[in-house]
């Protein structure tokens, strides 16, 4: 296993895996006494944009076909598109405009509620 080693003075860290341990003296050798914590995840809004995507699809009963021509890609790009939990911003933007909705409003609601 690999270990990755911080340079900072005041807090360094050991990163074996995916858990970073804090180390009191920065050396290869681990049997120092280190603190396990496990290292920070990024945010997830909990948002499957894809499946919202695809009940508005179906809402409106707009063929795949359709989609596919409208934002000038192949039918299997939507389907991916589908299945995914997060999609890039300005992908959303133009479905939202083709589609007529806003799924940006999902979005700014979970950070209301986080409030």
């Amino acid at each position: 296993m690999r270990a990755f080693y911080s340079i900072t003075p005041i807090k360094p860290f050991v990163f074996i895996g995916k858990y970073a341990y804090l180390c009191k003296h920065i050396r290869k050798d681990t049997s120092c006494k280190m603190k396990k914590r496990k290292a920070a995840k990024p945010y997830k809004a909990n948002v499957n944009i894809g499946s919202l995507i695809k009940a508005k699809v179906r809402e409106k009963q707009i063929t795949v076909v359709w989609l596919a021509a409208q934002l000038g890609c192949s039918r299997t790009n939507i389907y991916k598109i589908f299945g995914k939990s997060s999609i890039d911003t300005d992908e959303l933007y133009k479905i939202s405009e083709i589609l007529g909705f806003d799924f940006f409003k999902y979005y700014s609601s979970k950070l209301n509620d986080k409030r």
